[in-house]
């Protein structure tokens, strides 16, 4: 049976090579040889998804760049959850019910560049570490921690980063007390 897949590598950077003539490569062979074989495939209903994040552009893939596997540069500043006294956290007033599932962790997972899993991309701190690829079979990840994991969740037991999300806990947005005193770096 043939199913699509995705995949989300964050933060590749300790698998390139830094400055130098080799600036931006993949230092590891089969991930290249894997990444140059996605951005050459056709489109097609097999076809998956690569979500790669890196700092430093992707020479190996870089002549697909107006194709298969397009450059979307983008950043955005990721508040915590303790924001600083620029800020105020506004709760919404609407009622709210927590959720059993969340569409982020019932059917996807991320690989860190070490090879760490957590159960969500939102996990930029690595909270819910379920394991290691690179020590553990993916399907033993899968159907153990993570599905533990999960268990906990649709039992109303959010586990780390869950219970600070505002995809699971109640809505609450950052407003700025005084926009024109912000400075943000370019």
């Amino acid at each position: 049976m043939k199913r699509r897949v995705l995949l989300v590598l964050d933060g590749v950077e300790p698998l390139q090579h830094g400055p130098g003539a080799q600036l931006g490569q993949l230092k590891d062979l089969g991930l290249r040889a894997l990444l140059r074989c996605f951005a050459a495939m056709r489109p097609g209903a097999a076809h998956g998804l690569v979500v790669l994040t890196s700092r430093l552009a992707v020479k190996d893939i870089a002549r697909w760049q107006d194709g298969a596997a397009p450059v979307e540069p983008w950043a955005t500043p990721w508040p915590s959850w303790r924001p600083d006294a620029r800020f105020e956290v506004v709760a919404d007033p609407t009622p709210y019910t927590p959720p059993k599932s969340c569409s982020f962790i019932d059917v996807t997972l991320t690989i860190r560049a070490d090879g760490t899993v957590v159960a969500c991309c939102y996990d930029l701190l690595t909270k819910s570490d379920l394991g290691n690829v690179m020590q553990q079979d993916l399907s033993e990840i899968w159907n153990g921690a993570h599905a533990e994991f999960n268990g906990r969740f649709a039992n109303g037991d959010f586990p780390s980063p869950c219970n600070t999300c505002t995809q699971v806990t109640e809505r609450r947005y950052l407003v700025i007390k005084n926009p024109t005193s912000l400075t943000f770096p370019v």
